[in-house]
């Protein structure tokens, strides 16, 4: 048992952290991962810069194989920021809901004259 009150567990959150790492997050996923990923694309929507004056069969498939690579890895990239997005969200409404309840929690208490008021 958490507190040594007797009443039960208790839950404690760090609420500062909680909202801190719901913006280290979006942060993070916007301005890291997705800006990368939106410069990668950019820069190699158009094809990948080697074997352009070759005209070999050979150089053209791995030019061609490389770039679906480059895509996908992109799409991977921009799916990962859009996780630590919803991850973010996730934690902010988290953070949200445990002040709320303890407001709650705490005006009931207050309202009820409960002998744990002055406690």
């Amino acid at each position: 048992m958490a507190g040594g009150t007797g009443a039960g567990p208790q839950i404690s959150v760090d609420m500062s952290g909680l909202t801190r790492l719901a913006n280290d997050l979006s942060r993070y996923a916007d301005q890291a991962i997705q800006g990368e990923a939106d410069n990668a694309r950019g820069a190699l929507g158009t094809g990948v810069p080697f074997g352009s004056a070759s005209a070999s069969g050979y150089v053209y498939s791995a030019k061609h194989r490389y770039h679906q690579n480059l895509r996908r890895v992109i799409d991977t990239l921009r799916e990962f920021a859009a996780e630590g997005r919803a991850l973010s969200a996730g934690a902010g409404s988290a953070a949200t809901n445990y002040r709320a309840a303890d407001t709650s929690a705490a005006a009931r208490t207050a309202s009820a004259g409960s002998p744990l008021a002055g406690t």
